[in-house]
């Protein structure tokens, strides 16, 4: 099984947890509401605005183009038009991210998660679009964040991690840090 194969089978569970989450299931459901969206954009907010602090910079010789995958602003822009407020947003305190990626076997890691969320804002941002029509025009940046090459800038990700997984010891850490990083979005949004 190649490693990346092993890293899609041991996150499995976690990941299906994250989307059995409830603002996951209530983002995702028929009846979904401005406010139901709003909400979990919110929860990302705050987790997406560390993570992009203090794991970006340490990846960023490996990912040429990090500047291109920061999706904070985005998620920033569809809070501000869907009446929400970024300032009052709590955030995951530093040190605790910093524990979380304490090197770059554990941000690759939470790489391949936050990275690999961009193929399902796809799907998120097509049921928004379905169920909530004109409601959400010029409000769904961050599910768009790379338009129709969602699929394209995912492939391109792909063999630079893989590349950097190589060098490492082993992979080991990186399997559980991509784990852990579903664990904690489950555990930041609950």
């Amino acid at each position: 099984m190649s490693f990346l194969e092993r890293l899609r089978s041991h996150t499995a569970p976690m990941h299906q947890a994250l989307e059995k989450n409830r603002y996951s299931i209530a983002l995702m459901s028929n009846e979904v509401t401005l406010d139901d969206y709003r909400t979990y954009l919110e929860k990302m907010y705050g987790f997406v605005a560390s993570f992009e602090m203090e794991v970006y910079p340490m990846v960023s010789d490996i990912f040429p183009d990090i500047e291109d995958r920061k999706k904070l602003h985005l998620l920033a822009h569809d809070i501000y038009r869907l009446g929400g407020d970024v300032s009052s947003i709590p955030v995951v305190n530093s040190s605790a991210m910093n524990r979380m990626y304490p090197n770059i076997a554990a941000a690759l890691g939470g790489m391949y998660v936050m990275e690999g969320s961009t193929l399902g804002g796809v799907v998120i941002n097509k049921h928004l679009q379905q169920h909530l029509g004109a409601a959400v025009d010029d409000k769904t940046s961050y599910f768009s964040v790379y338009g129709t090459a969602a699929a394209v800038k995912w492939k391109a990700l792909l063999p630079m991690l893989v590349s950097a997984v190589e060098t490492l010891p082993n992979d080991d850490e990186v399997i559980s840090s991509a784990a852990a990083t579903f664990s904690a979005l489950n555990k930041w949004m609950s």
